[in-house]
């Protein structure tokens, strides 16, 4: 029994698994203000339903960091999102 072929897309099996007609025609969407930072643990990554990357093919200012712990040395572009958060006095969801 062989191997399922897989998109080369959306990295999902082809047929009715595959994604890619959910993502945006024109590529990923660039977003007015602000920009999408999403935390991701990295056991996360490795499940099948792993979604996080689905966002980076939908939205144009979209970052994932990944790691257990994240502090503000390792993880500068998080620092500079906090900073930029508090400079104009707006919500940081996370």
């Amino acid at each position: 029994r062989g191997r399922r072929q897989m998109c080369a897309g959306c990295a999902r099996p082809a047929g009715r698994s595959c994604l890619c007609d959910a993502f945006p025609d024109q590529g990923p969407i660039a977003l007015a203000k602000g920009r999408v930072i999403i935390l991701q643990h990295p056991n996360e990554r490795k499940r099948k339903l792993a979604t996080a990357w689905l966002a980076t093919k939908c939205i144009r200012e979209c970052t994932i960091l990944r790691g257990r712990k994240f502090n503000l040395v390792r993880f500068p572009e998080l620092a500079s999102a906090i900073e930029a958060s508090s400079a104009v006095r707006r919500p940081l969801y996370v």
